[in-house]
């Protein structure tokens, strides 16, 4: 009889440390979870463009379509001008850079010419850059593949 009472103690014991063991394991999870999420959040703040903006400075005269196309290879810096992202349009009204992602979080854009005056743009949309997921048969569009092409046109 007695060694009926130990096993079941023995048994129960193990119980209440399977038990013990998931609960530890579920609330280092969440904390887990949650410092990688404090951790995400911190890189994406310390990442993202200033609240500030974007601003495209459009050349003196130009009017028609201008694009910023993504080319990681030769593609100019972003610059940081008064907390904004800026980029300056060349008379050619095509501008590679080589990183796109202040494009990638919701930012108020301002257009200017290179004077200070506003220049009226209108957002034409946003292309796609596309790599061979299968050579010569499909291929996979996204705004991370080099050629994404952000499309402007002035307006009076």
């Amino acid at each position: 009889m007695r060694e009926v009472a130990e096993r079941r103690d023995c048994v129960t014991s193990r119980g209440h440390r399977a038990v013990l063991r998931f609960c530890i394991a579920a609330i280092l999870s969440v904390i887990g979870v949650t410092a990688l999420s404090m951790i995400g959040v911190t890189a994406w703040w310390r990442a993202s463009p200033d609240s500030e903006g974007i601003l495209i400075v459009v050349p003196s005269g130009f009017e028609g379509p201008f694009e910023i196309v993504l080319c990681r290879v030769s593609g100019a810096e972003p610059q940081r001008v008064n907390g904004k992202v800026r980029f300056d349009i060349p008379p050619s009204g095509r501008l590679y850079i080589n990183d796109i992602s202040a494009f990638s979080s919701y930012q108020s854009y301002a257009f200017e010419r290179p004077d200070g005056r506003p220049c009226g743009v209108e957002h034409l949309g946003t292309l796609l850059g596309s790599e061979e997921v299968v050579p010569g048969k499909e291929s996979r569009g996204s705004t991370s593949h080099d050629r994404t092409s952000i499309m402007f046109r002035t307006i009076k």
